[in-house]
């Protein structure tokens, strides 16, 4: 079943073409990661999802409803988080959890429940402002898990942590994953998705130039980091051998992509051409090789949306 679907879904604001002809498929049970540079229309895309936008042209579907009413009663099922926590201070997080579950019509049954899935049932009592930048984003996360939703839209949720609020809220979605809980995640991180996402779609200008599972993306060609004394005789060894190219570099380390996936074979032609390797060791394709192979962009997706 299709948790999400858009469909030509465009939005325009004046000139500006925030979101182009963007056409991607969210299935249930996927932690689907949403990347693209800065400005590509990650933002923008999650405001129409969630009836903040209104698209220019273009459908969409959540959770199988697509007429006006059916996306209202739809988005009750959605759990959505898109800015920073903001809960009262002087309370502990079991009564700021309180007045949200208040809101939303639900019971102390539900308010327990979500402090345990997100791991802070042993500092319910503890006051908000006490917690560490990584607990507040789960008290937000479990906020909108007290309803029980049947998808999670989050947008950038590790923006501004530390490096532990960032492994506390990778490790949740994760669990929350593995749970099948239903995930589209925007983030500008790539490591970060490439450990928690099953899947991801790839932005540039508005649309969407890449959609896959991660696996099948990173998957491919071997690679290798190799080094030696002789930089230039390396690199022209490399390229003398038939099954190999060298695809980055990394100070003194050059990346070669390897068709035959035989790194033996590619140190034996070197030594072959008098070239003694001091250092050669396999790499995986990541993600980040992917996006800027896809994107033709050199730097990182950009921590906030100009679109």
């Amino acid at each position: 079943m299709a948790v999400i679907e858009t469909r030509d879904l465009t939005k325009r604001y004046g000139d500006t073409l925030a979101v182009d002809d963007l056409s991607i498929r969210v299935e249930e049970g996927q932690v689907f990661g949403f990347l693209g540079p800065n400005g590509s229309g990650k933002t923008t895309t999650i405001g129409m999802l969630l009836g903040i936008l209104t698209p220019t042209s273009g459908t969409f579907s959540l959770l199988g409803g697509e007429g006006r009413r059916e996306l209202v009663e739809a988005r009750q099922r959605v759990g959505a988080t898109l800015e920073q926590p903001n809960f009262y201070p002087y309370l502990t997080g079991r009564q700021n959890l309180r007045l949200v579950a208040r809101v939303k019509g639900v019971g102390e049954e539900a308010v327990a429940r979500s402090l345990e899935r997100v791991g802070l049932a042993a500092r319910a009592g503890d006051r908000f402002k006490e917690y560490s930048l990584g607990m507040k984003q789960r008290l937000a996360l479990a906020g909108t898990l007290l309803s029980d939703p049947e998808l999670l839209i989050l947008d950038e949720p590790t923006n501004g942590l530390d490096p532990e609020g960032m492994r506390e809220i990778r490790r949740l979605v994760r669990r929350l994953g593995e749970d099948g809980t239903t995930i589209f995640l925007s983030s500008h991180l790539l490591w970060e998705v490439e450990r928690v996402c099953t899947h991801v779609a790839i932005l540039r200008e508005g649309r969407v130039v890449l959609e896959s599972a991660v696996d099948e993306l990173t998957a491919g060609a071997a690679r290798v980091a190799v080094s030696a004394p002789d930089a230039e005789a390396l690199e022209a060894g490399i390229d003398a051998h038939p099954a190999a190219r060298v695809v980055d570099r990394e100070g003194a380390l050059l990346i070669a992509e390897l068709e035959d996936e035989d790194p033996a074979a590619l140190n034996r032609h070197l030594a072959e051409r008098g070239v003694h390797v001091s250092r050669l060791e396999p790499r995986k394709k990541s993600l980040e090789d992917v996006f800027h192979e896809t994107t033709g962009s050199s730097e990182e997706p950009g921590m906030e949306e100009v679109a």
